[in-house]
């Protein structure tokens, strides 16, 4: 396995990404998209997957939306529908590489890139199959399930008072994820420990609360029906408080088949990835590994 330091653009801006390629390719392969999560930590919650992937057989491409880590943009700006571009975007990027089949290509998402990938893989006909992990299918049920009822009286009122602010000043107020999305304190503690460093490396503050505002307009299973006919999987930790299993199953009933669902027994939410919990990991691996042999053969 091979890694490359790559650029693509996506509405003009500059995205740094990483291209995989397994040893040995008979021929042209077919290439899978990994879609980051709403911390962009793609280091340390994506690690693993895309080496993982690349050693089954596939040309894997892994990395950072505009505006996050090492991607150019507005510093910090994490818009649903923007991120979906630029899965778009990636996919293209895929198609364009001599050694990857380009009518061969793919999408895996985890937590926030599973919903991402949803919407994308129902816009974009160019998209064979797509596994999802610990996604959320309607985006303000889930910032609201994080909340008490007051809580999200005032949330949603200091949600107005921003959008005047942008409005009139053309910025939005700077907060940390964490005020955005409130996960559980195991989660929490978790992508804590490296949240400050990566912040400080990627130059920004935190996320604007347009973000917020974005989040809760987006609503991925009002549109995964739109998959089908094309695979899909969805996988699920049994015990997910950060992203509740239930947001999975909705999901899930909501989209037609060709569809698998996978539940993770006795699993919380960071269980999923590979620095927290590396044999559950490992089994999620499999199931999507399996998957892809079966439906996107080598």
């Amino acid at each position: 396995m091979d890694r490359e330091s790559v650029n693509f653009y996506s509405a003009g801006h500059k995205l740094q990404g990483y291209f995989y390629m397994p040893k040995n390719p008979k021929g042209k392969v077919p290439g899978l998209v990994i879609c980051h999560g709403f911390s962009a930590m793609i280091e340390t919650i994506t690690a693993g997957v895309p080496e993982a992937l690349s050693d089954a057989g596939y040309a894997v491409l892994l990395y950072y939306s505009r505006g996050v880590g090492e991607s150019e943009g507005p510093r910090g700006r994490v818009i649903p529908m923007e991120q979906v571009d630029d899965i778009r975007n990636a996919l293209t990027y895929m198609q364009c590489r001599d050694e990857v089949d380009p009518n061969r290509v793919a999408l895996y998402g985890s937590a926030f890139g599973c919903s991402t990938g949803v919407v994308a893989a129902a816009m974009d006909k160019r998209v064979k199959c797509f596994v999802g992990n610990v996604g959320m299918g309607d985006c303000e049920r889930w910032l609201k399930s994080e909340r008490s009822r007051w809580d999200w009286i005032a949330f949603l009122k200091r949600l107005e008072a921003d959008r005047r602010q942008r409005v009139l000043t053309g910025k939005s107020e700077i907060v940390q994820p964490n005020e955005i999305h409130i996960p559980d304190r195991v989660a929490a503690k978790a992508r804590d420990q490296k949240w400050e460093e990566f912040r400080k490396k990627s130059g920004y503050d935190g996320y604007p609360l347009e973000t917020a505002e974005a989040l809760i307009e987006f609503k991925p299973e009002l549109v995964i029906d739109r998959i089908s006919p094309r695979p899909l999987m969805l996988i699920a930790m049994e015990f997910d408080v950060t992203s509740d299993v239930e947001e999975t199953r909705s999901m899930f009933e909501k989209a037609h088949e060709p569809k698998k669902l996978v539940i993770m027994e006795g699993a919380v939410h960071y269980d999923a990835f590979k620095f927290t919990n590396p044999v559950v990991f490992e089994k999620i691996m499999k199931e999507t590994i399996d998957f892809y042999h079966e439906h996107l053969p080598l």
